[in-house]
């Protein structure tokens, strides 16, 4: 009984299991159709169509522009229809838009000429989303049916096309003709750039001549697919084609298509022909040759504005002239606006506000991309500003360049300023007359002339009568009781309403005279001038010159008001400035002696760099009296030289400076030179010869900065700033061929053998077979002995070792795929192509990952069409044309040039062709910016908008992350047959606060990363550290410069790592790599000890940061900005002063996946892990599956099986 008790619950478990499982898959099913609907089910939405009706019989060929009503009208935020055949097959979506009268109508027309008669299904369905663009809801209408019908033949023979203006098929006679496109290609891809007025295709079609037909018209319609579509929709029908140049057996019709007007996207080109047939009386349509082909358009970019002035971050106190260029001209009907709006809320200002903060521009006549306009200070509020310049259309204003500056708040005496007479002068006569002129529109002005010594002697204030509210002009007559001596003129305005916003609406300034109308009882000879040490007013000192502005100052026992300053130039001894004093101050000195101190502001910029002795004048009964004693001043301003300049051959001078022997290192001297050579060379190699004229050895020479060559001397009086100081290392390793007592000088010779130009000669001696300079006098400089390079380890072995950090976070390019556990063959494939650079990234993207497939699909795709547009079909002749226009630019290491032309051409060419285009791309977008600061979005845009979308980033491009655009020394080598190394002109070097200082040398020095003016004295971090000035108060620079910072400072081009370089060391390296977060790594290594140590993230835009090793020669590095995802190719190295690299590392393959860095096997095997996993997993499943269902049958046939063996009376 127990047992068939037991069998009876397990029948009822199993029947109640079976209802379970039905009642999930009932729910889940009902959710799926749930999910797939939305909240469209069980709700009203309906669509009433307008256009086509339901049931409507449409005959193909015909194009129908849906159009329906919506129910419940709603605010939907897309509506989009859909046409399906009713037996399936692909659906057709078209994007409709909102009309006047609340229906929604289709963006483009469904041409039906292309599909197959029957029955189709049209919806519609619409969506919401909120403002933050989350759906909301979605709804689908039920489907409505519409018949395509074939179109019915004219039963006269002649037939009419409604959509094609030719006659369509059906003649009783038929003729078929043989035909074909010449241009465009089958499967093509054209290329049209509207920036550089590109706009026309050309359209050709051959067809061969019979006996059978003549040829009345040949027309083409043209057919669009946008990427999203999957069927083409007629764009334009019924062009005429034009019949040129035809043969004897083919016609040739040809016409140019103005495809500007068109989108980029997928094009189809169908022909037909109206003929008449042999001995027929009618004409019939003739279906002729398609094709397909893609257009690629790039739109018109926007034209940037450049400022030139006023400068990024500059504080303006006074009426400043804005001066922009932009890059190219306005597009018609196109206008420039500019606003000053406050720099917190310039992100995204509503521009409507801002009218009356609009600065007018207006442009040259001169030079059409120049616009000038004035910025007036005075007429806003004192804090920080974006000056923003707009693109304007009567639809849009469109931002194209800013500049962030300071405007500071203005003291009195700057809005109100006394013209005439001069602050602090005489007054002899009995009348005065006052020139006044206020910066801000004025209401009213009066004026007080009040006796210093005596109050109660006073004028009272004297209302001067408005005129246009900026000029003030008045007379005043003084009796005898306005006794001489100082006097204050006092000034007080009432500013107009509309400038009160920027101050407050009454001023005073204050203003001082002497009146001297009785003549002086003092004799000349008792009158004294001394003149006082000039004084920095920025406290640096004499160092190596003046710079910016000086306080001078000279005391005296009389008061005058005729004093004057006097700069002569120490040479020439001709008088270069004379400045006025501004300020008089009344010292009492021993015994209540009176004395007066005279100071003025003397600007260095007014005068050229040099030395100068300065005096001060004073006149005193209408005789000049001068001080005694002249103080040699020293002038240093940064020296801008114009490198377009060309000299002739007769003008090139080279000057022979100093020489010094380097005590440390044998028969190694340097040498100084000047020259004028332009454009100016960064390095200049020059021959060493004797007097006999031979070339004995050949020097290379690295140009100094001016600051540097003003601090040796050899810049001591800088009136041709033209030249150019160099210095270089003569390794004279072989005194043997040189006599006794050698006579030496410089020659400079072309590359034509030409000497253009040749130095003053200098005397050396030979002793204990060393050699030194006769008059050699001088211990070699720090600077020299830092140019001194190590002796570098070969090459190859270096290069080539087989180098793996911990973790396998970095590897070294020989590195094997079954070193880092990489089991799938196309997962080793595609990392090898990545980690040895041996193939295009065009190619990595589409799977192809060896060189020889690489090439043969840049061909076909790409570099084809550009022999194409040459008429060169030949594969060999093509190879030929791009080698003369692409091969020359390629250095060679390897033995002889033949080897490495053959190379190119068969391993290289087509790769080489597209790095050059991208290379002329970048230069377009970003060559003009090198040397300025943006955030990487805005570089991305420049490069998007001109056509360089095919780069690599080793920083991520969306970031906000703000980077000094460094120049850098572009290169493509052969290095070896397997090594084609390209890099561009451009490193990437973070810069936050834009002042050209990079981030990393900010905390070095101490400022901030994210001031651009750390300690508030108006120059900029940069500009004062270049200088040697302390840019975090005041003083001398107290830490050394870096080589970075010096290369960067004098525009030197950086020099970039090779994997092959000859300068590759194993006395620097990356040692290891760690994660220490989301977009955050650290690393770590061995340099010389104390050497700065340059690190190189390597990508079509590569990153450059440094930091110091210590002196243990330990260094480490946290990367806090996020590298872009894929590889990215590791170096270290120092560099000197102008930019060379002294040593570097060997290259490291570093692999970057979601912001960290990864192994070689978890950046392409995870992937396969997890499918591993998901796939065994799976298994499992089906395995219980089977094991519980058979848990479930066995019971149960044992229980039928049980019931069928009982007697019919024995109950269950």
């Amino acid at each position: 009984m127990i047992s068939e008790r037991i069998h009876h619950y397990l029948g009822l478990f199993f029947i109640l299991s079976l209802i379970l499982t039905q009642s999930l898959v009932y729910v889940a099913v009902t959710a799926q159709d749930s999910m797939e609907v939305g909240s469209n089910r069980g709700s009203t939405f309906r669509a009433i169509f307008i256009q086509p009706t339901a049931g409507q019989t449409i005959t193909i060929g015909q194009l129908v522009s849906f159009q329906a009503q919506l129910s419940p009208v709603n605010n939907y935020s897309a509506v989009t229809f859909s046409v399906q055949p009713s037996i399936g097959g692909s659906s057709l979506n078209f994007e409709s838009s909102l009309q006047s009268d609340g229906s929604w109508k289709a963006n483009n027309v469904w041409d039906t000429s292309l599909l197959a008669p029957g029955n189709y299904n049209l919806k519609a369905s619409a969506s919401i989303y909120d403002t933050a663009g989350l759906l909301q809801n979605s709804y689908v209408s039920a489907a409505q049916n519409v018949v395509l019908i074939e179109p019915v033949a004219n039963p006269g023979g002649n037939s009419t096309s409604s959509d094609s203006g030719l006659p369509p098929a059906g003649n009783p006679a038929p003729i078929s003709a043989v035909s074909s496109w010449r241009s465009p290609q089958e499967g093509q891809t054209i290329s049209l750039d509207k920036n550089k007025g590109e706009k026309n295709i050309k359209i050709e079609l051959s067809i061969n001549k019979s006996s059978d037909f003549t040829i009345n018209r040949v027309a083409y319609d043209i057919y669009y697919r946008a990427s999203s579509a999957q069927e083409f929709s007629r764009l334009v029908d019924n062009l005429s084609l034009t019949d040129n140049q035809s043969t004897s057996t083919q016609y040739l019709y040809s016409t140019l298509l103005d495809a500007g007007q068109y989108a980029s996207g997928d094009y189809k080109l169908r022909s037909r022909a109206e003929v008449v047939g042999s001995g027929a009386t009618t004409t019939q349509s003739l279906e002729l040759s398609a094709l397909n082909f893609k257009l690629n358009v790039l739109a018109l970019s926007l034209p940037m504005a450049k400022f030139s002035s006023p400068l990024e971050a500059q504080v303006l106190s006074s009426p400043t002239g804005i001066t922009l260029e932009l890059s190219r001209a306005l597009d018609t009907g196109h206008s420039l606006r500019a606003y000053l709006i406050e720099k917190n809320l310039a992100t995204s200002p509503v521009l409507s506000k801002y009218t009356n903060r609009i600065i007018p521009l207006a442009n040259s006549s001169d030079k059409p991309l120049n616009y000038k306009g004035i910025l007036e200070p005075v007429k806003y509020p004192a804090g920080d500003y974006s000056l923003l310049v707009y693109d304007l259309t009567a639809a849009k204003e469109i931002l194209i360049g800013s500049v962030s500056i300071k405007l500071a708040a203005l003291s009195a005496n700057q809005i109100i300023v006394m013209t005439s007479p001069e602050s602090g002068s005489a007054i002899k006569e009995n009348s005065v007359y006052f020139s006044i002129r206020t910066a801000a529109l004025a209401d009213a002005l009066d004026l007080e002339l009040i006796s210093a010594e005596s109050p109660a002697i006073s004028t009272g204030e004297i209302a001067i009568e408005k005129t246009d509210g900026t000029n003030w002009n008045k007379t005043l007559w003084l009796d005898d009781s306005f006794i001489d001596g100082l006097y204050n003129v006092i000034i007080n305005t009432q500013l107009a309403p509309q400038q009160q916003a920027t101050t407050t609406p009454s001023l005073q300034a204050r203003y001082s005279l002497f009146l001297n109308r009785q003549k002086e009882s003092l004799d000349t000879k008792s009158v004294s001038l001394i003149l006082d040490t000039p004084q920095a007013q920025s406290n640096t000192g004499q160092d190596f010159g003046f710079t910016g502005l000086v306080n001078v100052s000279a005391t005296s026992n009389i008061r005058s008001g005729q004093v004057y300053f006097v700069l002569k130039n120490s040479l020439e001894k001709n008088e270069a400035l004379r400045l006025v004093h501004n300020n008089i101050q009344e010292v009492t000195g021993a015994n209540n002696a009176v004395s007066y101190k005279y100071g003025s502001i003397f600007d260095t910029s007014a005068v050229a760099n040099g030395n100068y002795y300065l005096s001060a004048e004073i006149y005193y009964n209408n005789k000049l009296i001068t001080t005694s004693d002249q103080k040699l001043i020293s002038v240093y301003n940064v020296v801008v030289i114009e490198d377009s300049l060309t000299l002739d051959d007769k003008d090139v001078s080279l000057q022979w400076l100093k020489t010094y022997k380097l005590q440390t290192e044998f028969n190694k001297i340097v040498i100084y030179i000047l020259s004028n050579l332009r454009p100016r060379p960064e390095a200049l190699t020059l021959a060493l010869r004797d007097e006999q004229s031979n070339t004995l050895d050949q020097i290379t020479f690295q140009t100094i900065g001016a600051q540097t060559a003003f601090k040796l001397g050899f810049l001591d009086n800088i009136n041709r700033p033209a030249l150019q100081a160099y210095r270089g290392i003569w390794l004279a390793s072989d005194v043997k061929k040189f006599s006794a007592n050698p006579v030496l000088n410089l020659a400079y010779i072309d590359s034509d053998g030409q000497i253009k130009a040749q130095s003053n000669r200098q005397k050396f001696v030979i002793k204990n077979n060393e050699i030194q300079a006769e008059a050699d006098t001088y211990a070699a400089t720090p600077e020299d002995n830092a140019l001194l390079q190590p002796t570098v380890e070969s090459t190859s072995t270096i290069a080539q070792a087989n180098i793996v950090l911990p973790n396998n976070l970095a590897v070294g390019l020989t590195t094997t795929c079954a070193q880092m556990g990489i089991t799938k063959e196309q997962s080793c494939q595609s990392w090898k192509a990545m980690l040895e650079d041996s193939v295009d990234s065009r190619c990595r993207q589409q799977n192809i990952f060896t060189g020889v497939a690489c090439e043969d699909y840049l061909n076909r795709t790409i570099v084809d069409l550009e022999c194409q547009a040459q008429g060169l079909v030949d594969r060999e002749r093509c190879k030929d044309y791009l080698m003369e226009k692409y091969g020359g630019q390629v250095g060679c290491r390897l033995p002889n040039q033949s080897s490495c032309n053959g190379i190119l051409r068969e391993q290289y060419l087509n790769r080489l062709v597209l790095n050059q285009k991208d290379a002329v791309l970048v230069k377009e977008a970003i060559g003009s910016l090198l040397g300025q600061t943006l955030n990487l979005a805005q570089i991305q845009n420049q490069l998007t908008a001109k056509g360089a979308v095919n780069l690599q980033w080793s920083l991520r491009p969306d970031g906000s992350e703000r980077v000094l655009l460094a120049p850098a020394q572009s290169i493509t080598i052969l290095e070896q047959s397997d090594q084609l190394t390209v890099n561009g002109e451009v490193i990437l070097i973070t810069d936050s606060d834009g002042d050209g200082l990079p981030d990393d040398l900010e905390r070095y020095y101490g400022t901030d990363p994210n001031k651009a003016d750390s300690d508030n004295d108006s120059y900029s971090d940069s500009t004062e550290i270049k200088n040697l000035f302390n840019p975090l108060g005041e003083g001398s620079l107290s830490k050394e410069n870096t080589p970075l910072d010096q290369t960067l400072f004098y525009s030197h081009l950086l020099e970039q790592p090779q994997v092959f370089s000859n300068k590759q060391s194993s006395d620097i390296k990356v040692s290891a790599i760690d994660n220490i977060a989301p977009g955050i790594i650290k690393l770590s290594g061995q340099a010389p000890v104390n050497s700065w140590v340059n690190i190189y993230f390597y990508s079509s835009m590569p990153l450059l940061v440094t930091t110091p090793a210590d002196a243990s020669g330990q260094w480490q590095y946290t990367l806090n900005q996020a590298l872009a995802d894929g590889n990215h190719r590791l170096y270290v190295a120092n560099i000197d002063n102008g930019g060379n690299i002294v040593r570097q590392s060997a290259p490291l393959s570093l692999l970057i996946k979601d912001k960290q860095a990864v192994s070689p096997a978890e950046y392409f095997d995870i992937g396969e892990t997890k499918k591993a996993a998901n796939d065994s997993l799976l298994i499992y499943y089906i395995v219980g599956g089977i094991v519980l269902l058979a848990l479930l049958l066995i019971p149960t046939i044992f229980f039928l099986r049980r019931k069928q063996n009982l007697p019919p009376s024995q109950p269950l």
